[in-house]
């Protein structure tokens, strides 16, 4: 499944919850955890909303799995703005992230944006993803270790 986080109804949540025919894995679409980085990219939802939409769904759907889109780079993104990104991939716990360099876009807004200095931003974000996907995998190599009984 994979809607909009502002389109994202308390009645799908439930469908999700009871139905024994639709995937437990949700996609939202996060592309940036600063609220002010979603008004620039013209988003219908703040970082507040998207955490608040986690948690409901979390607690209705007990073994969900999400996974996400992340820009970085957007024109104007500070490092305050990555890291209430960064701050948002620690509480949610994604288990699947698709990071992307903003590119421009002929005719939309951002095309006509002060751009920032993307290549430090780029460096920012593979230096801080890496370690917590190190992580992510030890614990996962370390589940199966403990599942398989080959410890």
């Amino acid at each position: 499944v994979s809607p909009h986080p502002k389109d994202f109804t308390d009645e799908l949540i439930d469908e999700i919850a009871s139905s024994n025919k639709i995937s437990k894995q949700i996609h939202l679409p996060l592309q940036s955890g600063s609220t002010n980085v979603l008004k620039a990219m013209n988003r219908k939802y703040t970082k507040e909303h998207f955490l608040n939409l986690v948690d409901k769904i979390r607690k209705k759907v007990p073994k969900v799995s999400f996974s996400t889109d992340i820009i970085v780079g957007f024109p104007g993104e500070s490092e305050q703005d990555f890291l209430d990104t960064m701050d948002v991939v620690e509480k949610v716990r994604f288990d699947q992230i698709y990071m992307f360099c903003y590119s421009i876009r002929r005719g939309t807004r951002a095309e006509k944006m002060e751009k920032g200095d993307l290549s430090a931003m780029i460096i920012a974000a593979l230096g801080m993803m890496v370690p917590i996907a190190a992580i992510i995998l030890v614990l996962i190599i370390g589940i199966a270790i403990l599942l398989t009984g080959m410890y």
